[in-house]
């Protein structure tokens, strides 16, 4: 790929007119299965597309094969367009910008815990919950603090601080308390995956 192309993205839009080109040739029941595979591999893309024109190009080309052997679409995606993408992009090893999100949020926590940095944040109705909130992260050991003000943040962030949401707080916070009362490692509580663990607390 040359400058001019990085620059002006005209390798992406050569690309789709080919693809675009390609499938107006195939039958609308490849043109609505194409349709598809491209708003299921959406969230993968990058901020340009250029990251999927390649698992693109094949998904054009398995299409045209399929229709020269006159497999149907149900048998070629096994009626489950959705799952086939999941699996096209791990066998890529793209992922979709809510799974990198999660990943930077555990490198961090990982970091964090390392170099056993301090960093508060938190959001309260009046001053003296606040103040009280603050005193027993204070209190708490420090990879207890750390990884509560890291928690902390993803909801903040994930919740657009939705006040149903960042009062669970308080109930994390006693969580850690009663944990780390019972000499219990903090990723004993969470797991490794804090962001699934985040993920699970917000959904319920």
């Amino acid at each position: 790929m040359n400058f001019f192309d990085k620059i002006t993205g005209a390798d992406i839009t050569s690309a789709m007119q080919s693809h675009n080109s390609r499938i107006q040739r195939l039958p609308e029941e490849y043109q609505a299965a194409w349709a598809e595979v491209n708003e299921c591999l959406m969230p993968y893309g990058d901020f340009s597309g250029r990251n999927l024109i390649k698992a693109l190009d094949g998904v054009c080309e398995l299409l045209e094969n399929s229709f020269a052997k006159e497999q149907s679409i149900n048998e070629l995606f096994g009626g489950d367009i959705k799952g086939f993408c999941s699996t096209l992009m791990q066998s890529e090893n793209i992922k979709t910008r809510q799974e990198k999100q999660k990943i930077r949020f555990n490198r961090s926590i990982a970091k964090k815990l390392k170099n056993r940095t301090h960093v508060s944040k938190g959001v309260f109705s009046t001053k003296k919950e606040w103040r009280n909130y603050k005193k027993k992260i204070k209190n708490l050991p420090q990879e207890y603090k750390i990884v509560f003000e890291q928690i902390e943040k993803y909801i903040f962030k994930a919740c657009c601080f939705s006040k149903d949401k960042t009062e669970l707080l308080p109930e994390i916070l006693e969580l850690f308390e009663q944990s780390a009362a019972m000499k219990k490692d903090v990723l004993e509580v969470t797991g490794e995956d804090l962001a699934a663990f985040c993920d699970g607390i917000i959904a319920d």
